[in-house]
C-alpha cells in the first residue's frame, strides 16, 4: 500500500517528465521499448586517471527515468551498460555506461520509483 511519500514522488515523477521530458525508446539489442519519457541533464563526475593518478573531470548524460516505464516485451528492466537510449526527435543515441567508479543506474530516490542513467552520447554508425 503506497503511503504519502510515494504518492509525492509519484507526482513529482509526473510534473518532471510533463515539463522536462524527452520521448525515447530503449534499444538492447534488437529488442525495442515503446515510447517513454524521461529527463536528460548533463552532469561532471570527477575520476582518477588510472596512468597518472590525477584527478579530471568526466561529462556525462545522465537520464532520469521511473523504473514502471522501463519496459521491453511487456518485462521491467533494468538498464544495463551497452543499452541503448534513442530520442523519438532529434535522433540522438546514448549509450548507457558506468561512470567515475559508479553503476550505470543509480536510484534517484529514497522509494526506488525512478532511477538515475548514466550514459554517454554515441557517435554514429561506429557504436550504433
Amino acid at each position: 500500500m503506497p503511503n504519502l511519500i510515494d504518492d509525492g514522488v509519484a507526482f513529482l515523477a509526473n510534473r518532471l517528465k510533463g515539463f522536462a521530458g524527452t520521448d525515447v525508446v530503449i534499444r538492447r539489442g534488437a529488442r525495442v521499448s515503446g515510447v517513454i519519457s524521461g529527463t536528460l541533464s548533463l552532469s561532471s563526475h570527477e575520476v582518477i586517471d588510472e596512468q597518472t593518478g590525477i584527478p579530471t573531470w568526466k561529462k556525462s548524460s545522465d537520464w532520469v527515468f521511473t523504473k514502471i516505464d522501463l519496459v521491453i516485451a511487456g518485462s521491467i528492466i533494468m538498464l544495463r551498460p551497452g543499452d541503448l537510449i534513442e530520442t523519438v526527435v532529434g535522433a540522438r543515441r546514448f549509450e548507457v555506461a558506468p561512470i567515475a567508479n559508479r553503476p550505470a543506474v543509480e536510484p534517484h530516490d529514497a522509494q526506488g520509483q525512478m532511477v538515475v542513467v548514466h550514459t554517454q552520447e554515441a557517435t554514429c554508425p561506429t557504436e550504433c
